[in-house]
């Protein structure tokens, strides 16, 4: 086998086959910079001049790039498995980490093909349920090393699934960088400035993918009910996607265009996040600890999240933030008023976030679970001979 760069080291390969943003990407693009910051060889496996591609484009990083198909479309999904048993024979990786179901099932097939040399491991980022047929207890139970779930609300949907081996699944709570993700009044001022917000605007943040799954829906009529009653508040929305015209559209219809900024993607959240003074999670699928709610915690921000999948894992109603049903809208602007006319429980809620998150989803407890995850797939294989 050969030897890793430095004692204690892995070689890794970091596997997605999205070519735009969502918290997915941020997964794989953080912990790609984060391990090769900590000295381990990484190797990340996505499509050329994807959003994940840009994101961890950082030195001790490599590429290998991948068309992950879609459909049946034989001579594509050829190339990129003779690609892959390539790069494989010439880096000899000791772990294989995939997130999707393209790079699940094609990894898996080469490592197979070549005699299980690597531990698979498979991250599952959301709520999807998993078909229980033949083909995806082989691919998960003798295939594949270690399960490793990014929040604990997945643990009931995996616990006596026949697909998996439930001795073989791990939690790793997500975490952010809590030294990149904190209160800076300078920067608060410096945000407010940019996207025009006085200081006397009570401004509510919402950072996702404008897609039905995250409720931008619910907090548009939310608010619209509130303009009268708090005519300061505004929305900033951070995030791109298929329903962005739409989105605008009922902004309009709602009377809101002049209390409403759709911002677009961005990638220094951690500056825009200072404009905010509470943050808005109204998702109705798919969510289990998306970053956004993390990091708007980590700033000191306390959050209001629908109850839908993780997100209750995330907050404590009452104490540093606000829960309510998922898919409505009353419960939803009867939480935002609070919050936006009780300063001082903003505070009190803000303080309390940060400090959930410096005691459980830190960068260095998400890296540390993670590693050792892969050290438990391992024990599972032999390795490269």
């Amino acid at each position: 086998m050969r030897e890793s760069a430095t004692p204690g080291s892995l070689r890794v390969v970091l596997a997605d086959p999205h070519s735009t943003g969502g918290g997915q990407v941020r997964y794989v693009a953080t912990l790609a910079r984060e391990l090769a910051r900590r000295g381990h060889e990484v190797t990340v496996a996505c499509r050329a001049d994807s959003l994940l591609e840009r994101l961890a484009r950082v030195e001790g990083v490599r590429f290998l790039h991948l068309a992950y198909p879609r459909g049946m479309k034989p001579a594509a999904w050829f190339r990129d498995l003779c690609r892959c048993a390539g790069y494989l024979r010439a880096y000899r990786p000791q772990v294989l980490h995939v997130n999707g179901s393209q790079d699940h099932w094609l990894f898996a097939l080469v490592n197979q093909r070549m005699g299980h040399p690597c531990g698979l491991v498979r991250s599952r980022h959301n709520t999807y349920p998993v078909a229980s047929h033949v083909f995806n207890r082989v691919l998960n139970r003798t295939w594949t090393d270690w399960q490793l779930l990014v929040g604990p609300a997945l643990v009931p949907q995996y616990e006596g699934h026949p697909v998996f081996d439930a001795t073989r699944v791990t939690v790793v709570q997500n975490g952010v960088d809590v030294d990149r993700f904190k209160p800076d009044l300078e920067k608060r001022q410096r945000a407010r400035r940019e996207f025009g917000f006085s200081e006397g605007d009570i401004v509510c943040g919402i950072v996702a993918r404008l897609t039905p799954a995250k409720g931008h829906r619910y907090l548009l009529e939310a608010v619209a009910r509130l303009k009268t009653e708090i005519p300061r508040l505004r929305v900033l929305a951070l995030g791109s996607g298929e329903r962005e015209e739409e989105l605008k559209a009922l902004t309009k219809h709602l009377g809101l265009s002049d209390r409403v900024l759709f911002a677009g993607y961005r990638e220094d959240t951690d500056f825009c996040l200072h404009a905010v003074d509470f943050g808005a999670q109204p998702s109705v699928g798919t969510e289990i600890a998306p970053f956004s709610v993390l990091e708007l915690m980590a700033t000191g921000i306390p959050v209001v999240v629908s109850d839908y999948g993780g997100l209750p894992y995330l907050v404590t109603d009452g104490e540093d933030g606000l829960i309510v049903p998922h898919g409505t809208v009353e419960p939803l602007a009867e939480a935002i008023r609070k919050l936006a006319t009780e300063p001082d429980t903003r505070r009190s809620f803000g303080e309390r976030a940060r400090a959930r998150i410096l005691r459980s989803a830190t960068l260095e407890s998400f890296v540390e679970g993670t590693l050792s995850v892969y050290r438990s797939a391992l024990s599972r294989v032999i390795g490269w001979s």
